[in-house]
């Protein structure tokens, strides 16, 4: 999801990735979805390992669908 987003910002946008612009939008994008798989896990009780397949699947499928591949 991260490089789909990167390279949305940065070729299609028109960001220039010199300028951190999409570099630090896709960090903190990630850490946000790291830190809500994290709070999941803790809230359900669930296994990260569980949680990690499930978070990857889902993004997987929106990246897929953002990119129309």
């Amino acid at each position: 999801m991260v490089a789909v987003t990167f390279s949305l910002m940065s070729i299609h946008w028109g960001w220039s990735p010199w300028l951190r612009r999409p570099a630090l939008a896709c960090c903190s994008g990630a850490l946000s979805g790291g830190a809500r798989r994290a709070a999941f896990t803790a809230w359900s009780a669930i296994q990260p390992f569980i949680a990690t397949l499930a978070m990857m699947c889902s993004r997987r499928g929106l990246a897929k669908t953002i990119s129309a591949a």
